[in-house]
């Protein structure tokens, strides 16, 4: 008789298709290694994304360069003219 497989939950919780799940016979100080290990990957991966959202929404706001383009008279016509 085929034994059940009883599928383990990691931190990343079952609605990540990506997520790897620990080894059977991991033991509790692994699992809290594992755990421990995720938590600081996910609170660095939060940070980064935090950052992104700051800088998209920054640019957002922020006011547009205006490029000009001058034709016409150099300084050094303009500089007969004062004299």
């Amino acid at each position: 008789m085929p034994t059940k497989v009883v599928p383990h939950k990691s931190a990343a919780g079952d609605n990540d298709p990506l997520a790897v799940l620990p080894p059977l016979s991991e033991t509790v100080e692994e699992q809290t290694a594992r755990l421990m290990t995720e938590r600081e990957a996910k609170a660095i991966s939060d940070k980064i994304d935090a950052d992104l959202e700051k800088l998209i929404t920054s640019d957002k706001r922020g006011p547009r360069p205006v490029k000009i383009l001058l034709l016409g008279m150099s300084f050094a016509e303009i500089f007969i003219i004062c004299c």
